[in-house]
């Protein structure tokens, strides 16, 4: 009877066990599925979940909703940046045609220069004093500038200031260039303010035909200054990189040379065909002495007229001691320490005495 007694304990203890486990097996799936999943299982109530286990839920979904909206936004601008990166702009050959003052800025660029849609801004400038000295101090043989007349030429691509990858041809037409008579010369001056001579030729004859035609309307215009241009007037040159470009004439060379109270300045051109190295050599009359008296009565008759004030220098040009004279007209510059005052009735008159050779 003893035995039977723990054979019905054993069995009663394994049906328990075989009970709990048939419980736990039968939760795993409901564990293991989320709430659609679970709606569609049968025998599944989804009223059972609690009110906190659907919040529980809905704020995971909240948050890898969210983790995935962080991790999208940086994709997104990364590769919008990579399309914009590839995006090749265009580097057509084109044209441009400005109106400036007195002048026609034409510019030819080749293709391969300048991107599409770029932009041109030209300004006529002043130059400072230390400007054209500095333009001066790069001439050959002591030039002085006589005149000069300059634009500031810049490239934008939008806002942005750009210079041309392949040089372009830029040609400048102007009254200010056919009204002198020497050649002009074209100097860049660059952001820093160096100094550039430029190698200028005379605008060719269809280059011409094409400003005309572009800017008939501003020639014809009677109430401007611009002008048809012509090969007189007109000069081109090849440019690859743009700031101030200034149409500067010279005087070509001076010589001087001075006493305590006056300086004395020759300036000329090659015409003059005075050679390089030469010199000045200047002496003046003093008064009260016969050479003054002399000069003054030939000043008085050569006047018809009084003399109130007068000052006498013999004047000599000297190139390895040989006196010299010029070719052609040069230009004499006589300067004073001290100003010479005239009464309302009085003139400053020249008087050039030639000597016997000339």
């Amino acid at each position: 009877m003893k035995t039977n007694r723990n054979g019905k304990f054993f069995i009663s203890i394994l049906s328990i066990a075989t009970a709990f486990l048939t419980v736990i097996f039968l939760m795993l799936p409901a564990i293991a599925i989320d709430l659609e999943e679970a709606e569609k299982e049968p025998g599944i109530e989804i009223d059972q979940i609690e009110e906190t286990d659907r919040d529980t839920i809905q704020s995971d979904e909240v948050q890898n909703n969210d983790t995935d909206t962080v991790i999208e936004e940086p994709l997104t601008e990364i590769v919008q940046e990579t399309e914009t990166d590839i995006i090749e702009k265009e580097y057509p050959s084109m044209a441009f045609n400005e109106t400036v003052s007195d002048f026609i800025v034409y510019i030819e660029v080749p293709e391969g220069s300048l991107p599409s849609g770029t932009t041109v801004k030209i300004n006529e400038v002043e130059l400072e004093d230390d400007q054209i000295k500095t333009i001066e101090d790069s001439l050959s043989n002591n030039k002085k500038v006589a005149s000069l007349k300059a634009l500031d030429i810049s490239f934008f691509d939008g806002d942005k200031e750009i210079e041309p990858k392949i040089p372009v041809k830029v040609t400048i037409s102007s009254s200010f260039i056919e009204e002198n008579d020497k050649d002009a010369l074209i100097i860049h001056i660059d952001d820093k303010g160096n100094t550039d001579l430029v190698e200028a030729a005379k605008t060719d004859e269809d280059t011409l035909e094409i400003i005309n035609n572009e800017n008939s309307e501003s020639i014809n215009d009677q109430t401007n200054n611009i002008n048809e241009a012509n090969a007189d007037s007109s000069l081109s040159f090849n440019a690859e990189s743009f700031s101030v470009y200034a149409v500067v004439y010279t005087l070509d060379t001076q010589i001087e040379a001075g006493g305590e109270t006056y300086n004395i300045t020759l300036s000329y051109d090659e015409s003059a065909g005075i050679p390089d190295g030469s010199v000045l050599k200047v002496r003046e009359i003093l008064n009260d002495t016969e050479e003054y008296d002399h000069y003054l009565n030939e000043s008085a008759d050569a006047l018809n007229s009084n003399i109130a004030f007068a000052r006498y220098f013999d004047i000599e040009i000297y190139h390895e001691d040989q006196k010299i004279e010029p070719l052609s007209p040069v230009e004499v510059k006589i300067s004073y320490s001290e100003s010479i005052e005239l009464e309302d009735d009085k003139s400053l008159s020249v008087v050039h005495f030639k000597d016997e050779n000339n």
